[in-house]
């Protein structure tokens, strides 16, 4: 019992050594006065492999970078181009117009744009808000004298653009030395002057009067395929005629009056001239029913014919020819009264004689001499019998007699045929049957003269082309020649419709008397533009996301008048952006970065 005590007492000692011991030794650490012995044992460094994939030097992880907004010219500088990039992909300022641009920028680390005017005295070039300068280059945008080309020339801030001062002369604008120059060139046979160009010509027109209302002419229009028309000059009444004339490639018509001392003939403007006085005869010798004779006055003429007991007696009135009804109390018959002796066979111009107009006549059958071309058609009597025999006229035939000399006066329709249009000669000029109004104007010969009276057509038929017609013929225009209406003519079988060819013609069609005609119309030198088959004020063009910055993201329509064009994938990295650059509808090709979808550009 006591020896345990005292091992106890013992142990508590030692333990407070121990304890006390420990704490100086730590102390005396801490305080640098106890110096630990160096451990020899190698030191071996960890191999790559034994790294982390993701562990830097020192055993940190790394953090993943995040995208990062960058912008060259260091935010809203509409002063400088700049260039946008996120993640790779980038935009590029632009001009929207010669006087806003379209600014890109970064907004906490993404890509916002906005569409900034410039301020004044800055005009937007190539993608940022410059000061306006007077340019002293010239440049060419034809690069010369390039007539196949319409081309402009900018020398100090002013266009010079090709232009045409005629149907056959081009005005080319061309740099020389460094200063804007111009020379006036005549378009070559087949071509003609165009919009600022020299283009093929469709058709060949020629004119051999020159537009002369005093010439009879005809318009020759001759196309590449070799096919040709041809446009008479045509008298609109005894006054006026319409002239045809070439326009370069086309034929156009002019209304011109032909003066007081001339009357329009056969498509020209004649001196008016006297009707010489005319003479009448007859076979029967007078009025004579008893025996069937025939008048004539060298206009008109009448042979004695049977209306049931009625005779048609012709005699001369003056030198008129007239005719008066006579009762026969025995009848009628072959053009005479019944019941009396038939007297023989007489001649009015004494046997034969070709070269005076005369008739023959037995009481029976009468004959009245007429030409047939250059052959005369002279009665004879034969005994009591009427005989006709051939006469072949040296010198040609007129008026029932063969010309003693060269003839002063022929016509192609025998006198006055009302169903053919004829053309009168006398003395080297010439006369042709022509409508005047609803009356046609009939030239003839009588008395050796060219002679011409107004006409009325039978009722049923119409004055068309120097002649009545059988058939009715029509023409309307429901826009009376008026360049800035659509209108449509029609002839009674087919319609014409006005149409633009391209933005700068019309074809406008139009009557002439019966006849449809066109003629091309240039609405640009009018200052106006064609749409639908009008000349009509130039329309704005409208491009609904021209404003906004993200245009080619969105697919939209470009419009001006008749004009559409709407936006479209022209591949699969590639848009066809419609636009309203210089105020015509138009497309730019623009790659699409993440490629182009149902016509706009997909977002990246």
């Amino acid at each position: 019992m006591g020896k345990n005590t005292k091992k106890i007492s013992s142990l508590k000692k030692n333990k407070k050594l121990i304890g006390t011991v420990i704490v100086a030794i730590i102390s005396l650490s801490l305080a640098g006065l106890i110096f630990m012995p160096e451990d020899t044992t190698p030191i071996t460094k960890p191999t790559p492999s034994d790294k982390p994939a993701d562990m830097k030097p020192g055993g940190i992880k790394p953090v993943k970078p995040q995208p990062t907004c960058s912008d060259s010219d260091n935010g809203n500088n509409i002063f400088a181009k700049g260039i946008i990039t996120l993640s790779g992909a980038g935009e590029t300022e632009r001009c929207v117009d010669a006087n806003k641009v379209l600014e890109y920028y970064c907004n906490q680390n993404k890509i916002q744009s906005q569409v900034i005017s410039c301020p004044k005295g800055y005009n937007c070039q190539t993608g940022a808000c410059l000061i306006k300068t007077t340019s002293t280059t010239c440049t060419d945008s034809d690069q010369g004298k390039t007539i196949d080309t319409k081309g402009a020339v900018n020398f100090k801030n002013i266009n010079y653009v090709d232009q045409c001062k005629n149907n056959k002369t081009l005005l080319e604008f061309y740099c020389n030395a460094g200063q804007v120059a111009s020379e006036e060139i005549t378009c070559s046979i087949d071509f003609s002057c165009d919009s600022g160009i020299c283009v093929s010509n469709p058709q060949i027109c020629t004119d051999p009067d020159g537009k002369d209302q005093f010439s009879p002419g005809t318009v020759n229009l001759q196309t590449k395929d070799g096919k040709t028309s041809k446009i008479k000059d045509v008298c609109i009444n005894s006054q006026t005629i319409a002239e045809q004339y070439c326009d370069g490639p086309q034929a156009k018509t002019e209304i011109m009056k032909c003066g007081t001392s001339h009357i329009c003939s056969g498509g020209e403007c004649l001196p008016k001239q006297t009707n010489t006085p005319q003479t009448c005869i007859e076979t029967d010798l007078g009025f004579d029913p008893n025996n069937k004779g025939g008048t004539d006055n060298g206009t008109n003429a009448h042979i004695d014919y049977c209306s049931s007991t009625t005779l048609k007696e012709g005699e001369c009135q003056g030198a008129s020819v007239g005719v008066t009804d006579v009762i026969c109390p025995g009848g009628c018959q072959a053009g005479a009264c019944v019941g009396v002796t038939k007297q023989v066979c007489i001649e009015t111009d004494q046997g034969n004689d070709p070269n005076n107009k005369g008739g023959t006549d037995n009481g029976t059958n009468a004959h009245i001499d007429y030409c047939s071309g250059t052959t005369l058609k002279e009665g004879i009597c034969q005994g009591s019998s009427v005989g006709v025999t051939d006469v072949i006229c040296q010198h040609g035939c007129n008026q029932g007699a063969c010309l003693t000399s060269s003839p002063t006066c022929t016509e192609t329709d025998n006198g006055k045929d009302r169903a053919t249009k004829g053309t009168t000669t006398d003395q080297g000029a010439s006369y042709t049957d022509f409508c005047s109004g609803s009356n046609l104007m009939e030239y003839f010969c009588a008395g050796g003269k060219a002679q011409h009276e107004s006409v009325t057509c039978p009722t049923g038929q119409v004055c068309n082309q120097g002649a009545c017609w059988t058939t009715l013929v029509t023409c309307t225009d429901t826009d009376a020649k008026n360049y800035q209406l659509a209108g449509k003519v029609n002839d009674g079988t087919k319609n014409y419709n006005d149409v633009c060819v391209g933005t700068n013609t019309v074809t406008e069609y139009y009557c002439d008397n019966f006849n449809v005609k066109s003629t091309a119309y240039s609405c640009k030198n009018a200052g106006l533009w064609c749409s639908l088959g009008a000349c009509i004020t130039e329309p704005l063009c409208q491009d609904p996301d021209r404003l906004s910055p993200n245009f080619i993201s969105q697919k939209t329509t470009v419009t001006k008048g008749h004009i559409s064009l709407t936006d479209t994938c022209k591949d699969s990295n590639t848009i066809k952006e419609a636009n309203c650059k210089t105020g015509i509808a138009n497309y730019d090709e623009i790659t699409c970065s993440a490629g182009c979808t149902n016509g706009a550009c997909n977002i990246p």
